[in-house]
């Protein structure tokens, strides 16, 4: 093999071997039995704990020797159960959608027992204002989050399941405030945020590695993608062009690892003839080049599309749907889509409601990846849908105290047109009606002596 660029012809083939070896891989089983566990796998007890911890700190801080307001003066010290509380009510809340989070505390609507029965609307907006995930006191940036970062970065890595497949593409955390580091995505379904790298499974979507981006020079194509695949060895991975390089291929490949990717017509290193022999190209029409250890194909599409290779110097072309194509191509398509695939079913039950932080919308996209990841892992072995798997995972998460999980699934308020006085009330010797009834007991209760009464 030269180390020069050569032209070479196709070879025909009507079956890919390769194409197959793809379809057939799949990520292998756990042994979780419910979601909550898997999911605590990847944000643990004791990241729930430390995140508790700086809230109750952020809290005393800030209220020392200060006149603290009426909402907050019936603040209690947190623990890792109130933040696996809070979550699940956020993911709840991201599957019933509300104009307002306060609505879903609202007797005018029809409101959830997985929200309602984990924690009052106070609990929920005290939580919310005084949370930190930071052991700093002024903390900058993506510091805001580096609790919860730098656990999942670790966790995810432990469990990720092994594979052949990887893609690196960039991600989007929606954000249309101001803040330094917001980025202009176009080609994006959200196109303001802040960008994030990421290495994921090209089947499953399951996230191997995040980077946020801060800025600098280590956020340079070249080094990114160096640092994502940093632990890799004897993998397949696809890029598109803005990472894509001929230098960059040639050292993945001293280090094991495969590339297929997309590449601009105006990188280096390309051979001589390439820019006359594209203009002459027609409508399905290809041309391969090959140097030593590398595949180059120019095809002409709806626009021209550049692709080179380190998987396979070969110049084969597969029959696909009655239309040739390069083979490097189809992999490639194949190989690529696993980012756009997390962002696909991240986007069906984001929580929607707005934050007055910025952070906090890193904080749920870091959620989402756990969320996402557990899924990837527990359909192994279960068949279950993605909505079914967030369904119970937020009740499981939301669960508090053995007395309110057996208010909520036995014991039922219901509004009456007439109004009884209240038993509760009654029994400390008040005189108050009420228009509200337990299904179960058939007593008239108030809202607030509902779940004292059972108790």
């Amino acid at each position: 093999m030269t180390t020069e660029w050569q032209r070479v012809q196709p070879i025909f083939i009507d079956h890919s071997q390769q194409l197959d070896s793809i379809y057939n891989s799949s990520t292998k089983s756990t042994h979780f039995r419910t979601p909550s566990e898997l999911f605590l796998s990847f944000i643990p007890f004791e990241t729930l704990a430390a995140i508790a911890e700086a809230t109750n700190c952020n809290y005393f801080k800030t209220t020392q020797n200060k006149t603290v307001s009426k909402r907050n003066k019936h603040y209690k010290s947190l623990s890792e159960s109130d933040i696996r509380r809070y979550i699940g009510v956020t993911i709840f809340m991201g599957i019933n959608r509300l104009p307002s989070y306060k609505m879903h505390w609202s007797s005018q609507m029809t409101t959830s027992p997985c929200i309602t029965g984990a924690m009052t609307y106070n609990e929920f907006v005290r939580i919310g204002t005084w949370l930190k995930l930071s052991h700093k006191p002024f903390p900058k940036d993506m510091q805001k989050i580096e609790i919860l970062a730098e656990s999942l970065q670790k966790t995810i890595k432990d469990l990720a399941p092994g594979t052949s497949y990887y893609c690196i593409d960039e991600s989007v955390i929606a954000f249309k405030g101001r803040h330094k580091l917001k980025q202009y995505l176009p080609m994006k379904p959200n196109k303001w945020g802040f960008k994030v790298f990421l290495l994921c499974n090209s089947l499953s979507g399951y996230v191997h590695k995040f980077s946020i981006f801060t800025g600098g020079e280590k956020f340079k194509p070249f080094r990114i993608t160096k640092e994502l695949t940093r632990d890799l060895e004897g993998v397949h991975l696809a890029t598109d062009n803005w990472y894509s390089s001929v230098k960059l291929l040639e050292e993945l490949k001293a280090q094991g690892i495969l590339c297929t990717c997309t590449i601009k017509k105006s990188a280096r290193g390309f051979p001589p003839d390439y820019s006359s022999v594209c203009k002459t190209l027609k409508h399905k029409e290809f041309c391969f080049w090959q140097k030593k250890g590398l595949l180059l194909v120019a095809y002409k599409d709806k626009a021209l599309v550049n692709c080179i290779t380190t998987h396979s110097i070969s110049p084969t072309v597969v029959n696909k749907k009655g239309t040739s194509k390069p083979e490097c191509i189809v992999i490639y398509n194949q190989v690529m889509k696993g980012v756009d695939q997390f962002d696909q079913n991240m986007s069906y039950y984001l929580y929607s409601h707005r934050f007055s932080k910025w952070w906090k919308n890193c904080m749920i996209y870091l959620i989402e990846i756990a969320i996402y990841n557990s899924y990837v892992l527990y359909k192994g072995s279960n068949s279950v849908s993605y909505l079914q798997f967030r369904i119970e995972l937020a009740y499981q998460l939301a669960k508090s105290t053995s007395v309110k999980e057996a208010i909520v699934t036995q014991h039922k308020m219901v509004f009456s047109t007439k109004k009884k006085k209240c038993q509760l009330c009654k029994i400390r010797a008040k005189d108050s009606s009420t228009q509200y009834t337990c299904q179960e007991c058939q007593v008239a209760l108030h809202k607030k002596c509902f779940e004292n009464y059972h108790s």
